[in-house]
């Protein structure tokens, strides 16, 4: 792996030639000429790091480049950290130090010019020799592939929230050892063992969260023993699952108290404990004294898991054993479907490549059954779209298994584990690699491992994107390893983006083996081995160093003459002796280059050595969980720290030298700090500072924040007094810095005077705030509409409220956690009224002492998972509504009355069946009582989400999903209520370019499910064709609905939730243009408006925003691929009339009409689609086509369109009944100011002037003279028959210009109403007197047709065809033509006769794009 090594020493020059060309005197010339050696040899890696598995010489060849690699960027280093110290001397007095220091310089400049000279020379040595091994140039065109522009941008839409556990084969195991644990007869240990990567822990999991289970055991503790394992760590994280009251307690007991403890409470209550992940039997020995042997007591257990037998026989000779099967081919072959297509394997229509299935068998039954390992190839298969990708993977692959052929399935999985490495591209090797520096089964915080990455140079500066910081860019790395279950990540579920990550036990095995053969990380674990047999003096140069210290460990020996080449060091103390600090300062001094430095876990500590100023290229240095007590100021001299990382355990002192660090990107403080002098702490001069933790205004400079331009991050605190929080609006509101997310935390008296309240609101309604916790008496909580809608997290303490807090907060949009401690909230009744809280996970009430009733309405809290109740003495039971909240998982009771207790304490409690439903269980105590839903990770599932948090926002169509409305008996004055508000519209007169047009009514409607935002959210929009502006409902919109048509939950657009929601100001050529010019009012970043006025008098009016559009273009027959285009939509912010109260309302429109406002025209602007597409309804199986493109089969014949209207109008010539014309005019058919015949998919019947109403009714009718007619709703012609209607009536046939007709046959146009049949064709006429002219042809008349709108030519045509069939689109570029198949998806209810025309013909939208340029 000498690529990366390359391609970092390259960055590291070329960044220093530009920020250091000072130092460079005297040696330029010769790094300069290296650098071009390197990126000539560069060309040349990435066939050589290939090849290098197959070739011992090659591997050799590869290693000897690394490492000149590496001897460069020292040489460079070293130079110029001479030249830092050499300007630090030059003013000094000491003529013997500047003397000195001057001689120092000239012998290293001379020592390294000759140095690099000489690896000059071997480099083209080594370049020459590439001849021999047959390696071959690569240029950057194709280097890469796996990483370009395009991989980032889909990298970015796809992660959003965790995808769902995949568990394939085994269920009926996990029920049968759910029966054994629940059963007090069975044996006390049950043992799961197997090999690694067979889905021991996966299975443990399943058990320990079973429904049954958590209701049979009373307490429950999981905990990971593994290789390296600590008595008192595992002993007190068992406890305090066990008893978390007495957590304080527990963590003061001595291991003998440890032990007698646990091993009481097992007997007291009835225990699950699980020990995950045991090796030995040692381990075992260490434990076994705090779990009972013996089966009388409370009936507590124990799951075991472990990959050696012998283990699980050793713990309980008389135990069952239980050893996982290998999946069959069948079940391996659904795993890796479910991986390879995450987004596509729940899709009905979505059918898999034959040739990819064949290839993906193959691969997968290499796989041997294991689940790990088919995972691993699944996250690999998954970015790859082809069918020449899956071939590669598939001969790769086999040339890897085949080393380990015959041995047995662990080098199965291991090989399999090695090409899922080999496969990474560059990049992402050593972001994988580095991870081989934390212990095993380490959650390593996300925020922290990109700025391990960016320290050490692993990140390019290449991939960033505008307005990106290199956070962003590390935080994409991180999502591909995910992606390609590489590690596993756990998901920030309010704040998006990755809270955590940790590698799997195999996986970690994997990355250390990597590690040691590319000499990129040396481990040294004294814990175990005081004297280890590895150390740094072996002949190859480690460059990183991870140390595991042991709290009995008095000395250590790190040869200082190879600490000079280290860039990362890595101290796990563990509470180790103060001396072995001591011993670390000569070490310190000869870390000459070192870049990371993390001293975690230092608990005697005092101060840091002053050594540590030396460091001069050090980049990260951290102190977490540790507890020193005292900086040194030599700090100071750290010029190129980018993050300093001091949350200690306890207070620090601090000297007042960190303003001078201007590199400084990356800031945490203690929660306790002082400085030396008792000033405050100066942070003015940190101009690149991105992230500020625990800024506290009585210990540092509030107006220092001014000079933070470039902060993205800051959590800061004020106490006691609000004089500075003026200034901390201030800064968060300022709208010119970059700040995009804040946590503020304060604590004072009170806001209860009028000025206090201003301010108060104030804060509440600034913008960047996420979270804020409030501690001191509030007068009254301002109203909702005063707080941002980008809080997500609140907490407040003896606020002591009177009137309820829940009628305020649970308005609130993104609210995700609320907190409410000691008498917040005084009053003695509470409620959560339905539809409040619609984002709430986790709620907890904590001291409200006067607490008696609280009320949960139906669909209050949808989303909650979790739930604390404490110390609410007097709350009388739970809230009978918390039957509704299915999603919770976790609730949590301390502290409550007995009563409160009884209720929930057994299954026939009266409270337990309003918690039942969410599969909870049981645990209880005297003082503390716990219904916990356990939801975790499985061992091997791959940690993905789907178009989660990356800071793209799009409209995914690609997701989208259609359904066909049904109804029971819905009324016909309803369905005629539906036309006539969409005539009101189309006729209102009213001038609608500033407005989105349609209705999003269900009567009639076709609709569809797309995605809108990052992570995506789910919106139900119409597809009309009558309308030219899509928009959607948005967060300001506090009338619309929450759910619609058929109780579908829908969702208001936010654009503040996206990096690429841009709102479209009013001085913008599309905003002039939908005015016709400028308008007076027009200020500079004013919003664009929009206000669509009905005929009814609703209306609707928004603002415009621009954001991207994700559809599917077409690639193949029945294949399409992801593209996208920027569009503009309006947000609409309020509703009136039906559009905010109907019962059939969708989230908006998705316009498809004439205007350079719709979609279609928007997307063939950018030269992204033809201006041209086609939609076929389904009349007899519902749903259908809708395409973009050329359509080439079946041929249109096509009409004009008539010029200067807003529809797409027609002329219409005749009207034929049967084979008779009607007997009128050419001029009546063009009457009116509406020119022409109007075709509208978004009108459900079809409407026809009186003049040609009457007449055609009669000719209809007269084909049957005995007919008794009925007149229904006063409009509705209808009559009794129950024979065929397509033998007893005639076809009506409408002629249009160029000779075209649309044929309508009698089985369309009557519908079955009751035991009645009635007309589908409509008199205008009865409409008011300036509508009676209109001539409108909707689905009734549409169905059962190909209909192609060509705007390029603005012509329409039509032709009868078989909408569940295909249609074939040319491509434009290439020529070929694909097939675009039908769709049809329904929501469970099936459709006859009377509900067809109810449910007017659903389509499948955007399947086939015209194919984009890329």
């Amino acid at each position: 792996m000498a690529e990366p090594v390359v391609s970092i020493t390259l960055e590291t020059i070329r960044n220093l030639l530009v920020e250091e060309v000072k130092f460079y005197c005297g040696v330029r010339s010769q790094v300069e000429q290296i650098q071009l050696e390197l990126q000539r040899m560069r060309s040349f890696l990435k066939d050589a790091d290939a090849q290098q598995d197959t070739d011992e010489r090659l591997h050799n060849w590869v290693a000897e480049v690394r490492e000149a690699a590496y001897d460069i960027e020292d040489n460079i280093l070293v130079f110029v950290a001479v030249k830092i110290a050499a300007r630090r001397y030059r003013n000094s007095k000491n003529l013997l130090k500047k003397m000195g220091c001057f001689f120092r310089e000239i012998i290293t400049t001379y020592r390294v010019g000759s140095r690099i000279s000489e690896i000059k020379s071997k480099i083209i040595s080594l370049t020459t020799s590439l001849q021999t091994y047959g390696i071959k140039p690569i240029t950057n065109q194709g280097e890469n592939p796996g990483f370009d522009d395009a991989r980032i941008r889909d990298l970015r839409r796809q992660y959003s929230h965790v995808v769902e556990e995949d568990f394939v084969g085994l269920q009926g195991d996990v029920k049968m050892l759910v029966a054994r644990l629940i059963d007090e007869q069975e044996d006390r240990v049950i043992s799961i063992h197997g090999m690694g990567g067979l889905g021991k822990t996966t299975i443990a999991r399943k058990v320990y969260s079973s429904r049954d289970v958590r209701r049979h055991f009373e307490g429950f503790a999981w905990t990971c023993v593994s290789q390296q394992w600590d008595k008192k760590d595992i002993l007190q994280g068992i406890l305090i699952k066990l008893i978390p009251e007495n957590r304080d307690e527990i963590l003061g007991m001595r291991d003998e108290e440890l032990v007698k403890e646990l091993h009481d409470v097992q007997l007291k209550k009835k225990c699950l404990v699980v020990l995950d992940d045991i090796w030995s039997t040692q381990a075992w020995d260490s434990l076994k004294p705090a779990f009972p042997n013996t089966r009388t007591g409370a009936g507590s257990k124990i799951l075991l898991t472990t990959r050696n037998r012998e283990v699980a026989s050793y713990v309980y000779p008389s135990g069952f054993l239980y050893e996982p099967r290998f999946l069959s081919n069948e079940e391996s072959w659904e795993l890796l479907r479910k991986k390879a297509f995450p987004r596509r394997q729940d899709t009905a229509e979505y059918v898999i490549d034959p040739e990819m299935v064949t290839l993906g068998k193959e691969m997968v039954a290499r796989c041997c059954g294991l689940p790990l390992a088919i995972l691993v190839l699944g996250g690999l298969l998954v970015t790859k779209h082809s069918v020449r990708e899956w071939q590669t993977v598939h001969e790769n692959i086999n040339w890897y298994l085949a080393r380990g052929r015959g041995l047995g399935q662990q080098p199965a999985v291991t090989e399999v584990l090695a090409f899922s490495y080999h496969d990474l591209p560059y990049q992402f090797k050593q972001c994988f690699l580095f991870l081989a520096n934390f212990p095993e089964d380490f959650e390593i915080e996300a925020e922290k491992l990109y700025q391990f990455w960016l320290a050490e140079g692993i990140i390019s500066q290449e991939e960033r994107a505008e307005e990106e910081t290199m956070m962003d860019v590390a935080e994409h790395y991180l999502a591909e390893l995910a992606q390609r279950c590489m590690v596993q990540v756990n998901v920030k579920e309010t704040a998006g983006g990755f809270k955590n990550c940790r590698l799997h036990d195999l996986m970690w095995d994997l990355c250390l083996s990597k590690a040691k053969d590319e000499n990129f990380t040396k481990v040294i674990d004294l814990r175990r081995d005081k004297k280890p047999t590895e150390s740094l003096s072996s002949s190859s140069r480690n460059r990183r160093i991870s140390i595991y210290l042991d709290s009995d460990v008095i000395q250590y020996n790190v040869p200082c003459s190879e600490n000079r080449h280290i860039r990362s060091a890595f101290f796990y103390a563990n509470d180790c002796r103060g001396d072995v600090l001591q011993q670390m300062k000569v070490h310190l001094s000869s870390f000459k280059l070192l870049r990371v430095l993390d001293l975690r876990g230092f608990q005697s500590a005092d101060e840091l050595p002053k050594s540590i100023g030396d460091l001069i290229h050090l980049k990260h240095l951290s102190l977490s969980y540790s507890q020193f007590k005292k900086l040194p100021s030599s700090l100071s001299k750290l010029v190129y720290l980018q993050t300093l990382d001091l949350e200690v355990d306890n207070s620090l002192q601090i000297p007042n030298i960190i303003w001078k660090m201007e590199r400084l990107r990356h800031l945490y403080l203690p929660v306790n700090f002082h400085t030396q002098d008792g000033s405050k702490l100066r942070l003015d001069g940190l101009s690149e500072l991105e992230t500020l933790v625990n800024f506290n205004t009585s210990l540092c400079d509030v107006k220092d924040l001014d000079t933070l331009t470039n902060l993205r991050k800051l959590r800061a605190s004020i106490k006691d007094k609000l004089d500075d929080l003026p200034n901390i609006l201030k800064y968060i509101s300022f709208t010119q810095n970059h700040l995009r997310r804040s946590s503020l935390s304060i604590s004072c008296p009170q806001f209860c005077s009028d000025a206090e309240l201003s301010l108060l609101k104030s804060l509440l309604g600034c913008h960047r705030l996420y979270k804020l916790t409030i501690k001191g008496r509030i007068g009254k909580l301002p109203e909702f509409y005063h707080f941002s809608s980008s809080i997500a997290k609140i907490a407040f303490k003896a606020s002591l409220l009177e009137e309820d807090p829940m009628a305020t907060l649970e308005n609130l949009p993104k609210l995700s956690s609320l907190t409410l401690y000691d008498s917040t909230f005084v009053g003695d009744e509470m409620v959560c009224s339905g539809k409040g809280f619609p984002k709430l996970l986790y709620l907890k009430l904590w001291g409200l002492s006067n607490l008696m009733r609280w009320r949960i309405d139906a669909g209050a809290m949808p989303r909650l998972s979790r739930l604390v109740i404490a110390h609410c003495e007097h709350l009388e039971m739970l809230p009978d509504g918390l039957k509704f909240v299915t999603t919770l998982q976790k609730l949590n009771v301390r502290w409550m009355s007995d009563d409160f207790k009884d209720r929930l304490r057994t299954v026939d409690g009266d409270d337990f069946y309003k918690v039942r439903h969410a599969g909870l269980a049981r645990w209880a105590s005297a003082q503390n009582y716990v219904l916990d839903a356990y939801s975790s990770s499985l061992e091997s599932q791959c940690y993905v989400a789907h178009g989660y948090y990356f800071f793209t926002t799009s409209i995914s169509i690609s997701s989208i999903s259609l359904y066909t409305g049904t109804y029971s008996q819905r009324t016909l004055g309803a369905l005629r209520a539906h036309d006539d508000l969409r005539h009101l519209n189309i006729l209102a007169g009213v001038d609608l370019p500033l407005g989105g047009t349609g209705r999003p009514d269900a009567v009639g409607l076709y609709y569809a499910k797309i995605g809108i935002g990052t992570p995506s959210k789910d919106y139900y929009v119409q597809v009309d064709t009558g309308s030219d502006i899509t928009w959607v409902n948005c967060i300001q919109c506090h009338e619309c609905p929450k759910r619609g048509y058929h109780g579908i939950e829908l969702t208001l657009y936010n654009p503040k939730d996206s990096l690429t929601g841009k709102l479209v100001t009013c001085d913008q050529e599309f905003c002039k243009e939908i005015m016709r010019g400028s308008f007076s009012g027009c200020t500079a970043n004013s919003s664009c408006l929009y206000a669509e006025v009905y005929g009814d008098g609703s209306y609707s009016i928004g603002y415009f925003v621009e954001d991207i559009v994700q559809y599917d273009r077409v690639s193949g027959d029945l294949q399409t691929k992801s593209a996208n285009g920027s569009v503009i939509f309006g947000c609409g912010a309020r509703q009136s009339g039906d559009l905010g109260s109907s019962e059939d309302a969708l989230d908006g429109i998705l316009g498809f009409g004439k205007t350079n406002s719709s979609m279609i025209s928007q997307l063939a602007s950018s030269g992204r689609v033809r201006k041209m597409f086609a939609h076929c309804l389904d009349g007899v199986n519902g749903g259908g086509i809708f395409a973009i493109g050329h359509v080439v089969q079946p041929q249109v014949n096509t009409t004009p369109l008539v010029p200067n209207q807003p529809h797409y109008n027609v002329n219409m010539t005749s009207v034929q009944v049967g084979l008779d014309f009607l007997n009128l005019t050419i001029d009546l058919y063009t009457i009116g100011d509406n020119k022409g015949a109007i075709i509208d998919s978004g009108t459900t019947l079809a409407y026809l002037p009186e003049v040609i109403y009457i007449p055609l009714v009669k000719k209809i009718l007269s084909w049957q003279s005995d007919l008794k007619l009925r007149t229904l709703h006063d409009i509705y012609t209808c009559f009794d028959y129950s024979g065929s209607v397509d033998d007893a009536f005639p076809p009506v046939t409408f002629h249009f210009e160029n000779s075209l007709y649309l044929k309508v046959y009698p089985r369309e146009y009557l519908f079955p109403f009751e035991d009645l049949m009635c007309l589908g064709f409509q008199n205008s006429g009865m409409q008011s007197q300036d509508k009676q002219n209109i001539t409108l042809l909707g689905d009734l008349v549409l169905s059962n047709k190909l209909v192609l709108y060509d705007l390029e030519n603005q012509t329409i045509g039509w032709t009868e065809y078989n909408c569940s069939s295909s249609i074939k689109l040319k491509d434009e570029l290439t020529g070929s033509v694909h097939l675009v198949g039908a769709h049809s998806l329904s929501r469970g209810c099936s459709l006859n006769a009377q509900t067809v025309l109810f449910s007017l013909l659903l389509m499948a939208l955007l399947h086939g794009f015209f194919t984009e340029l890329l």
